[in-house]
């Protein structure tokens, strides 16, 4: 009789134990999930105040420049394509860290959704990449532009004007 009791302590303790430990996975997981959605709230913060100013004159990274300037260009056939995007994401991921990439990549995007026109989207890029980049980035980010551009088929009329548009702006040519 006493080893049936000792085998249902061992139970019993092994069953709180148990329960014990998944409500405090349970709570790691919720501490988990409200670290991230403050991490989404500076994130929304920053995108938000960034917001209030022209989308495309208050981006300063070059990273996020060279993203808008290829979804830019890259959008000039069509909307962009799986490859297009792919493209996109390789190249900057070449350049930073994955959530970088991925923060730049949303940025631009939306950016260059509220700009109709490519050429202004160049004009009020150069400055800033002229004064960060030197002429050896400015050459890889012009290669970029191409490439991500290239990714969707053949460069139309437009995509080429904008490309040399470009070589002229970062005084390339």
């Amino acid at each position: 009789m006493h080893v049936v009791l000792g085998i249902l302590g061992v139970l019993g303790a092994l069953t709180f134990w148990y329960y014990r430990m998944k409500y405090i996975s349970e709570a790691t997981s919720e501490v988990a999930d409200v670290v991230g959605r403050i991490q989404g709230q500076f994130r929304t913060a920053k995108l938000k105040k960034k917001a209030g100013e022209s989308p495309i004159t208050s981006i300063g990274e070059p990273i996020v420049a060279a993203a808008a300037l290829m979804i830019s260009i890259a959008e000039l056939d069509d909307p962009l394509s799986e490859p297009e995007i792919a493209s996109i994401r390789d190249q900057l991921s070449e350049l930073t860290r994955p959530d970088a990439v991925e923060e730049a990549y949303v940025y631009a995007r939306w950016a260059t959704e509220q700009v109709i026109d490519t050429n202004n989207v160049i004009l009020r890029l150069k400055n800033m990449l002229n004064e960060k980049l030197n002429s050896d980035e400015r050459r890889e980010l012009l290669a970029m532009v191409t490439t991500a551009a290239q990714a969707g088929g053949d460069l139309n009329d437009e995509q080429i004007q904008a490309i040399a548009t470009l070589n002229r702006s970062l005084n390339l040519s």
